[in-house]
């Protein structure tokens, strides 16, 4: 097994794949079709593209009872998507993505944690995609990094939902695979 790790666009790329994978990857490519287009050409006919991009941003995280710590975070997110002009629908284009790049229809499937209790770790999925965007959340003026206290989410999140008896889910993510035709 090997890994090719560089900018999808251009990183060089010898020889053929058996897939080709990617994580909330194309959710920051602004030419997503070029790119799917180019990896599928280096996937052997028979393997596998897939992806798994934010699914639908206008379908929130939710909490019962209700967490207004986690409607915090989400407003945070939410305005960082309209600052930064970001699509609200990554996950969700992945099938006409796939048509256009002449791919088969993907299957796919839509995909959130739920959970609650101590134990959950839930509470740090959701600190570590704040932490990775923490820098375009202060760079766009939504937070501060004091106002998001990032170090103490997650126990934050946690103890609001213990307290409460309560359970939450994460945002969610699409997942779309489908095998390469012959590339010739």
């Amino acid at each position: 097994m090997t890994f090719t790790v560089g900018d999808a666009a251009s990183v060089a790329l010898d020889g053929d794949f058996d897939a080709v994978v990617g994580r909330c990857v194309l959710f920051f490519i602004k030419n997503r079709l070029s790119v799917v287009r180019r990896l599928a050409a280096h996937v052997r006919p028979g393997g596998v593209i897939a992806f798994q991009e934010p699914g639908n941003a206008t379908l929130r995280p939710s909490a019962l009872p209700p967490s207004p710590l986690l409607d915090q975070v989400w407003s945070w997110i939410m305005e960082l998507y309209r600052r930064a002009q970001m699509d609200l629908y990554p996950g969700l284009r992945l099938f006409s993505l796939f048509q256009d790049a002449g791919l088969p229809d993907p299957q796919m499937h839509l995909d959130a944690a739920v959970g609650g209790g101590v134990d959950w770790p839930g509470y740090e999925y959701i600190a570590g995609l704040v932490r990775t965007i923490l820098p375009r959340l202060v760079e766009h003026g939504v937070a501060t990094a004091d106002e998001i206290d990032i170090d103490s989410l997650a126990d934050r999140l946690r103890a609001e939902t213990v307290a409460s008896r309560g359970v939450m889910t994460t945002w969610s993510f699409v997942t779309a695979w489908a095998p390469v035709p012959g590339n010739g």
